[in-house]
This record gives C-alpha cells, structure tokens and sequence, in this order.
C-alpha cells in the first residue's frame, strides 16, 4: 500500500517521493504503521532557492513504542550500541507525551492487532524488560545521561503494562 503513495522501497530502506533527505527501514514489527497515521508537511530548500513541500505521515506514538520495544530487546546487552538506552528512553519519552486521543488509538490498536505475534512478542518483551523498577529496561532508562530523579517510573511501568500486558 505504501508504494501507491508515492514511496520508494529498497532493500531495507524507504524514502519518500519526489526523494528528500528523509528515510525509514522496513521491519517486521511495524503491524501498525499504517493505522493512525499523522500528516506532516516538510518544507526544502533546493538549490534554487524554491521551496518544496512534501507531506510525510509519521507512525502513531503505539507503533513506534512497538518499533522501540523490539530495537530495545536487541540491544539491550548489546555494550556497543550503549545497551539500547536510548531505545528505553524513547520508549518513556512517547509514552509519557502521548494526548489522551492518542491513548485511545493505541488501547484500540492493541485490541485490534492482540492475537498477532508481533503484540505477543511485545507483551513477553515488556513483561521481561519492564516488570518491576529492578528491571533491566528500567535500570537502562536510569543510566541514560537523560534521566532525572523527576521521571514517574513507576507509573510508566503500570502504564506500559496496561498497554501490553
């Protein structure tokens, strides 16, 4: 479906079309990119000096903390790609700004999309990762140079789990 819309696919990569310095990688675990989808108009200069205008449709925040979940679960041992802490973060950064519309799409996607194996998979990473405020995804959100004593923890670990589990 994403070809019909003016994309161009290859190998691992997508980018929009007429080309701009924008791209995203195919995955598997992205079940619901095309649900929700938030239009956002992108302005370039060329060398010209004209500008130009392209819309891009940027994932629901449920289908990048999916994306995020799973590039976390492959890093998250990984010492030279700083053990994913970046991905546990992004992951309590979209939960933590998503609007209450955006809580509600997302409690309807996962419903929608339960018995999928890429939400089963989520669910057990989630259980692993997130349980407790001893677990490892936690403990990589409190090494992140980012993190502040502020952030509400453990209620980001019972918001996530209602998400997922």
């Amino acid at each position: 479906m994403l070809r019909s819309k003016g994309v161009i696919a290859k190998n691992r990569r997508a980018y929009p079309r007429p080309k701009i310095p924008l791209h995203a990688r195919t995955v598997n675990e992205g079940i619901t990119l095309e649900e929700n989808l938030c239009p956002v108009l992108i302005e370039d200069c060329v060398s010209s000096g004209e500008k130009n205008k392209i819309k891009v449709f940027v994932p629901h925040p449920f289908t990048f903390i999916v994306l995020k979940i799973f590039a976390l679960r492959d890093r998250v041992n990984d010492v030279e790609k700083d053990n994913g802490r970046h991905h546990a973060l992004d992951i309590f950064s979209v939960l933590s700004t998503m609007s209450e519309m955006e809580w509600d799409d997302a409690k309807k996607m996962k419903k929608q999309f339960l018995s999928n194996p890429v939400m089963e998979e989520s669910s057990k990473i989630v259980g692993k990762l997130f349980n407790d405020i001893g677990s490892l995804g936690i403990m990589r959100i409190k090494e992140s140079p980012y993190y502040r004593e502020s952030f509400e923890l453990e209620s980001f670990i019972s918001i996530l789990k209602e998400l997922f589990l």
